[in-house]
């Protein structure tokens, strides 16, 4: 259903942003010892990974420190035009 919505708010023009919280503490999106994650353990804080059809941008912060809200509304506008 949240695929639906999304298609139908996107054909009339509005940006979509999902969030997904994922509560595993363990859990990490690039894979350890891989070049993303050596670039973070080396203290990078944003690591962008280019693709020829995608852009992932990760940043590492603690995200407890956070509410949803604060996240959402510190998304810079270039990120969202893309």
């Amino acid at each position: 259903m949240l695929e639906a919505i999304t298609q139908g708010l996107a054909k009339i023009g509005y940006r979509v942003v999902i969030v997904r919280n994922i509560p595993k503490t363990d859990f990490i999106l690039d894979t350890n010892m891989k070049d993303t994650w050596r670039h973070a353990e080396a203290g990078e804080k944003t690591v962008l990974n280019l693709l020829p059809s995608e852009l992932i941008i990760i940043r590492k912060i603690d995200t407890a420190k956070y509410h949803l809200c604060d996240l959402v509304k510190n998304l810079n506008e270039e990120e969202l035009m893309f």
